[in-house]
């Protein structure tokens, strides 16, 4: 069966505040993120008057259906994602990063792309699951951070070496994005799965989207390390 992409482009809301649209074909987006959406007055007119552009922050995300999900980006610790008041997972960041079950069970591990981890448009990633020994590793997909519109275009670089369907990746090319590129701190995140995933694992991956576009966190070590482009992901943890 051919793969399942999400697009997941940023965009400013009229109040300011990042927000993230993230499409799973044509029609009703699959779920829509707003920078802060779960934050207090003070957070939110911080926003507002143009003092916080992304970053650490209680950032909202509503399902197509209606199920919300609390993305808490967190400096200098793990994000948790939290759904109907219980954390559903936490996001540890390192120089690979780890999705933490509640029970400590680690369930995805996110690394840099073996090919390379950096091109001029963007960050190339891969997401494995981890297995209960805590050894063996599947691939689940690709995830890149785009930081220029020609990020969004299709390559072999970018996925033949992890799911061997570029063939079947023409019938995604609705999820390009038009237009010229806006003042934000990327483009977005585009995640390749090369299968089926429960709809927690699912909104788990949208949380991870989640932090990195509007939470700007650096899930590998080249983003850290890339300070210096205006784009990029800030260097903080």
């Amino acid at each position: 069966m051919p793969p399942t992409v999400f697009t997941a482009r940023l965009s400013r809301a009229t109040s300011n505040k990042l927000k993230l649209t993230v499409t799973d074909g044509p029609g009703e987006p699959l779920a829509v993120a707003v920078q802060g959406g779960a934050d207090g007055v003070g957070s939110k007119l911080g926003v507002l008057f143009g003092f916080k552009n992304g970053g650490v922050g209680k950032h909202l995300v509503t399902f197509r259906g209606g199920n919300t999900l609390v993305v808490e980006t967190r400096s200098g610790e793990p994000s948790v994602l939290v759904q109907n008041g219980e954390v559903i997972a936490s996001l540890a960041r390192g120089d690979e990063s780890e999705v933490l079950l509640p029970t400590g069970e680690t369930l995805f591990v996110i690394v840099p792309d073996p090919a390379g981890a950096r091109t001029a448009d963007a960050f190339h990633l891969h997401v494995y699951r981890c297995h209960a020994d805590g050894q063996a590793r599947e691939v689940v997909g690709a995830l890149d951070v785009i930081l220029t519109n020609t990020g969004w275009t299709f390559t072999a670089y970018t996925v033949i070496d992890v799911l061997d369907v570029l063939p079947d990746l023409t019938l995604a090319n609705f999820a390009r994005p038009l237009g010229t590129a806006l003042r934000l701190p990327m483009q977005g995140v585009r995640l390749v799965l090369k299968g089926p995933l429960s709809d927690r694992d699912q909104a788990i991956l949208v949380g991870v989207c989640v932090d990195l576009a509007i939470g700007l966190r650096p899930y590998v070590a080249a983003m850290r390390n890339n300070s210096s482009r205006a784009e990029a992901p800030s260097a903080a943890s």
